[in-house]
């Protein structure tokens, strides 16, 4: 067994102490993106790009996928609580009866033995926004928006420590909105985009992830009834997103991960509803948003391991332009995870909990209160290689 370097050690907890003072000093969790998106991910709040060691690294860096020799398949399932409410200035203090559904995941990837290339494809849900005001002073607003997504990658083995990979993005979205005025429905089928990933290993104990995802473009129509009445759309910018991370074999069995993550929210302008005579407008401001995460592994035997993680991600939300659609604001998360393999599979377990230091609005306008969220994430996922 290896001992810890202190110079080494010193130099990764420096590293981390950046990364997340820079996000937090943004004071800017990120609009609604979904980043749960494996148990083995979450159980280390998704400090998960430098590592991508199961085939859920089609959701985090499918370049990973070259150090998975054979076929492999994970299956895996999410479910959600959330409690938030505001306390308005003008007296009125509604709950937020927004409820994400349970969400599903599905994994595959192949890389054959004697072979530099590789395949994988995901179905998952990378966004979703459930937003339901009842009863507050400023209105009914209700948004309830599902984003489905599939990929598919390429994945090329430069060297024994270098692998790339590139895929195409495909996008179903579904959307319901309740604004002051209008009552929309509609989804949309045909929105594309595309990401590219590398993995690179140095060193035996140390490796070095990247993603880049573009975003794409959405535009669910349907019908709407009120001022927009009759056969409307929406236009809905999905954001581009960077991911970098950095792991290191700090003992035999023990590994920790240094993740950051980037989003370009304010391309998102606002939820405009056009309909054939009529247009309603709802504007956002969003800022971009920067998160951190930290994870550390402990494989306290060769088939089961045990996972702890920290993660602070930036709200998109501007206190001056808020909106109660979105309603999004800086979030700390602390998550912890199980994984074994059982009956010749593995089983991931995790669980989050994510608390929202309470956000005082004080604009002037009819949103102006105090808000307050958390949110608690229990997530399992069954995996097997052939």
């Amino acid at each position: 067994m290896k001992r810890l370097n202190s110079k080494v050690v010193s130099y990764v907890s420096g590293t981390l102490f950046m990364a997340l003072a820079m996000c937090a000093g943004h004071v800017s969790a990120a609009g609604f993106a979904m980043p749960d998106q494996s148990a083995s991910a979450l159980g280390v709040a998704n400090a998960f790009v430098a590592q991508a060691d199961d085939p859920s690294a089609m959701a985090y860096n499918p370049a990973g996928i070259a150090w998975q020799t054979g076929a492999g398949l994970m299956i895996g399932g999410s479910t959600f609580y959330r409690s938030a409410s505001v306390g308005l200035t003008a007296g009125d203090s509604p709950g937020n009866e927004g409820s994400i559904p349970t969400l599903w995941q599905v994994y595959g990837s192949w890389m054959p033995l004697d072979s530099d290339w590789g395949v994988g494809f995901a179905v998952n849900t990378p966004f979703a926004l459930e937003n339901d005001w009842l009863n507050a002073s400023f209105g009914d607003r209700r948004v309830n928006l599902l984003v489905y997504h599939a990929a598919v990658d390429v994945i090329y083995a430069v060297s024994s420590n270098l692998a790339l990979a590139a895929g195409g993005d495909w996008y179903y979205g579904r959307m319901d909105l309740d604004s002051a005025a209008s009552t929309f429905s509609g989804e949309d089928f045909n929105s594309y985009g595309g990401h590219g990933s590398v993995m690179w290993r140095p060193w035996p104990s140390w490796s070095f992830g990247a993603m880049f995802r573009f975003g794409a473009k959405l535009k669910p129509d349907g019908n709407s009834i009120g001022v927009v009445s009759g056969p409307a759309e929406l236009s809905l910018r999905l954001p581009d997103e960077a991911r970098i991370g950095l792991a290191y074999d700090i003992l035999d069995g023990l590994k920790l991960e240094i993740d950051a993550t980037w989003m370009r929210w304010s391309v998102l302008k606002g939820l405009d509803l056009v309909g054939q005579s009529a247009t309603e407008t709802n504007p956002f401001k969003l800022k971009d948003t920067f998160g951190g995460g930290l994870g550390l592994v402990w494989a306290w035997r060769e088939d089961a391991q045990f996972r702890f993680g920290y993660a602070f991600d930036q709200g998109a939300s501007n206190q001056n332009d808020f909106s109660p659609l979105v309603a999004d604001a800086d979030s700390h998360r602390a998550s912890l995870g199980i994984g074994a393999t059982l009956f010749g599979a593995h089983v991931d377990l995790a669980y989050a909990f994510s608390f929202y230091p309470n956000e005082t609005i004080n604009a002037g306008g009819p949103f102006d209160g105090k808000y307050k969220d958390r949110r608690q994430t229990l997530m399992m996922s069954v995996g097997k290689r052939f």
